[in-house]
């Protein structure tokens, strides 16, 4: 059935209730066979708290608060913030572990090295791991704008920064390729122009006189293509723009409400929802496929029913079921989640 799979995920991570108090070890006695490399770790009591086998491991053993843990690409290591002392001046400490505890790597984010825009930053996000190498570390520098630091682990060092005003950069799937955006944060009152990057050169440019990027660029899963919209000032009109190896193509969508705009990836395709999200749309989808710049109108049923969007879902879930029993910023490592839920067919 399309569920079982996912449902067996849940299952297997959280017992359903076994995650909740003070973490012990001790064996669940529903376990899916195929979530047995599944992975969930959280922080507990200050404690970076692994899940694995229906075994609760903790990992730190100090009273320093922290946050962030978030799973390697392989799941062999842990990345996470951990706050500093108040007479440092560091807003955090990037800490990196591999499963036993033992630490690997670790690197200050301190405002007062040459080069960082660290002194802007309040707070250091989510880590978000580039490869097994490297991960990328963000910090809000207003509502709109984040400054990024791609840090090399085995250097514990930084190798590149860069601000974003739109506060989404990512890199995309293989880690070779960096989009952002710049020029234009959301709250500027005057127009002004936003430049699309890609690898920090200027690839498109949003004259802010006439157009205004309402949706982040979005990676492609798997592929090294970009989408992302803007709007036609003025008009209920989105121009769709898809890139890769292969060119750059335009799509108009007219008459559409810019304000509630939400884009995402799908089974090659490009898909813009007017209200909603890639897992609850709830308004007219359009889909624009690579090659073809005329985009199609589909119901919400065809952009929600995939199994990959599923899968997010469910994951999702296990996440908000471990925040409920009392684990703080968890994340999950199940890549057999995916391949099985993919590969599996409806019955």
């Amino acid at each position: 059935m399309r569920y079982s799979i996912l449902v067996g995920c849940a299952i297997f991570l959280l017992g359903l209730g076994s995650v909740a108090g003070e973490p012990k070890t001790g064996r669940s006695s529903d376990i899916a066979e195929s979530v047995k490399s599944a992975l969930l770790a959280g922080v507990y009591d200050n404690q970076i708290v692994v899940r694995a086998g229906g075994i609760d491991t903790i990992l730190t053993h100090d009273p320093v608060p922290k946050s962030y843990p978030t799973w390697s690409p392989d799941g062999n290591l842990l990345a996470f913030i951990r706050d500093v002392d108040k007479d440092k001046v560091a807003v955090g400490e990037l800490v990196v572990i591999d499963l036993t505890g033992h630490e690997v790597s670790h690197f200050y984010v301190d405002p007062a090295l040459p080069r960082m825009h660290y002194d802007l930053i309040r707070w250091v996000d989510r880590p978000t791991w580039v490869s097994r190498d490297r991960i990328l570390l963000s910090g809000e520098v207003n509502p709109s704008t984040s400054s990024y630091h791609l840090i090399d682990l085995p250097k514990e060092a930084e190798i590149d920064e860069f601000i974003d005003d739109y506060s989404a950069a990512a890199y995309s799937p293989d880690g070779k390729h960096l989009v952002s955006a710049n020029g234009c944060p959301h709250f500027t009152a005057d127009p002004c122009h936003t430049t699309v990057q890609i690898d920090h050169a200027p690839f498109y440019t949003i004259d802010g006189r006439y157009f205004e990027l309402v949706d982040p660029p979005k990676w492609a899963a798997g592929s090294d293509m970009i989408g992302f919209t803007i709007h036609r000032i003025g008009r209920n009109q989105l121009r769709v723009v898809l890139a890769g190896p292969h060119g750059m193509q335009e799509a108009v969508i007219p008459a559409f409400d810019f304000n509630t705009t939400s884009s995402w990836w799908l089974g090659g395709s490009f898909l813009v929802s007017a209200k909603g999200s890639p897992t609850r749309p709830e308004s007219v989808v359009w889909r624009i496929t690579p090659g073809n710049s005329q985009p199609a109108q589909v119901g919400p049923q065809d952009a929600l029913y995939s199994k990959e969007v599923e899968t997010k879902e469910a994951l999702s879930n296990i996440l908000s079921l471990a925040q409920g029993r009392g684990w703080v910023t968890p994340d999950v490592w199940c890549p057999r989640c995916v391949i099985q839920n993919l590969s599996s067919e409806d019955q």
